[in-house]
This record gives structure tokens, C-alpha cells and sequence, in this order.
């Protein structure tokens, strides 16, 4: 189960009794975070309901997007987190999309994301403790943009299908992703866009033929860059991206970890 952790804590007993593990999408920033509407009470909150699934001898797995807001201060998080000796399993996710709302890039140093992640990767690594960063993930190998060519599914309150979790979200590409649609009480699935979806490949695409990321990066986020080509839009976070992934290489065939 994934969750915001915002759940009625009496709620909480009968969820663990469902569920193995659940994944808390948690950013941790509690002075100044927009997701948490700067309200510290909400932060307590989740923190508090963590607590209360470990009680339960459900195991807690948290997702923290890394954002402009908190990339400085991902020591913090880490290691707030592994210093409570139960919360072991951390994923990190970079922000799903390279723009604010009105069409700014977001404002982060990348190379000082790059310094700030490889350096706890490194850290944890020595314990047999591995965080992984999306598009960074040497571990996780495809040709294939995300999940967005199996097809995996999402369903909208109106009842589209989407290959993709994230279109719902505003109304600039979820056409693209949109692969079955309901009508008169049958699901109607569109082949083409299937077909067109599963044929995307970075080992199509001229732009990443000298790349030794592509496996890992498989072109980003389809969703977040709009259709677009990542190093067109900001080559910055595409170069971090491809030297993370060779320091993590590299780190593992020296030390052989």
C-alpha cells in the first residue's frame, strides 16, 4: 500500500492486519515543504503514524522525492531515518518533473545533488545498504521508458485507463497514455497508442546512442518531459544523472560492493 501517511491513527491496526509492508511518500521537510502546506502538525503526524505501523510489526518503506526543496539536506532525512534501527528500506525519487507550475525549470544545483547523493550512497553502501535514486538505479535495467510499455494501468475518477500514474495529474499530455476508455459499459482499448507505447526503446533513439546510462535512465520520464529530449530541456540533470551512474560503477568494481 502506498499512502501520504496522513491516516487515522485507529485506522492503523486494521491496515497492518492487510498488509505486509506499506510505502509512505514522505519528504520530510517539516519548515518548509508545500506539500505539507508548512504545517509542522501534519509532519508530527506522519511521523507518529510510522511509529504506529512499526508497532504493528508492519514494515515501513518510505519514498522521499527529492525536490528543490529539501536536495540540501538529504542527510538529514537518511539519516534520521536509519538511526530509528526499523526503517531500513528508503527509496529516493527525483522529482517527476523538471518544471514548476508556471513552466520554470526547478531550481536545483545539480551538481550539488550529485555530491550529496553519491556521497550517502557510498556511506550506506559499506553496510550492505542500498538507496536508490530513480533513472539511477544500476540495479534496475530496461530499454524501455518506465512501466508505461507493459502497459501498467491507472484509473481516473472518470473512468480513463492510462498506462501512466502520473498523466492524471494536469491535462498537458495524459492523451498520449490514455489506452482504454469506458463507453456504454465496456471497456473500449485503443491499439494503436498500445502498440506505439511498446515500440519505445532508447536503443531507438538517436540521441542516446553514445550513452552508456541509457539502460539505466531509459530516457527519463516520459510524463515529465512532455515527449521532449531531457538534455534538451535541461542538460544539467541529465549529465548528473549519467555520472552518478558511473560513480556507482565505478565505487562497486573498485570495492567489489
Amino acid at each position: 500500500m502506498l499512502t501520504n501517511g496522513l491516516i487515522p491513527s485507529d485506522k492503523i491496526p486494521l491496515l497492518s492486519s492487510l498488509f505486509d509492508w506499506v510505502q509512505i511518500s514522505w519528504d520530510w521537510n517539516k519548515d518548509n515543504n508545500p506539500r505539507f502546506w508548512n504545517n509542522k502538525q501534519i509532519w508530527e503526524k506522519i511521523w507518529e503514524n510510522i511509529w504506529l505501523f512499526i508497532n504493528e510489526w508492519t514494515k515501513v518503506n518510505i519514498l522521499t522525492v527529492v525536490s528543490e526543496e529539501n536536495y540540501k539536506n538529504l542527510w538529514e532525512i537518511i539519516d534520521s531515518l536509519y538511526n530509528t534501527y526499523w526503517i531500513w528500506d528508503i527509496v529516493l525519487s527525483l522529482k517527476d518533473s523538471v518544471w514548476k507550475a508556471d513552466n520554470e525549470l526547478i531550481n536545483i544545483d545539480y551538481s550539488l545533488l550529485r555530491k550529496n547523493y553519491i556521497d550517502l550512497w557510498k556511506k550506506y553502501r559499506w553496510y550492505d545498504i542500498d538507496i536508490p535514486l530513480t533513472w539511477t538505479d544500476i540495479h534496475s535495467i530496461s530499454n524501455h521508458p518506465c512501466w508505461v510499455s507493459v502497459p501498467n494501468f491507472s484509473i481516473s475518477p472518470n473512468w480513463i485507463i492510462s498506462s501512466c500514474t502520473l498523466s492524471f495529474n494536469n491535462n498537458d499530455t495524459p492523451s498520449y497514455f490514455d489506452i482504454w476508455r469506458l463507453e456504454n459499459w465496456t471497456f473500449i482499448l485503443n491499439e494503436l497508442k498500445v502498440k506505439n507505447l511498446q515500440a519505445l526503446s532508447v536503443l531507438w533513439m538517436e540521441q542516446c546512442n553514445d550513452c552508456f546510462g541509457k539502460w539505466h535512465c531509459r530516457w527519463w520520464c516520459m510524463y515529465a518531459n512532455k515527449l521532449e529530449w531531457l538534455w534538451d530541456i535541461n542538460p544539467q540533470r541529465c549529465d548528473m544523472i549519467r555520472k552518478i551512474i558511473a560513480d556507482k560503477i565505478l565505487f562497486i568494481a573498485w570495492f567489489k560492493i
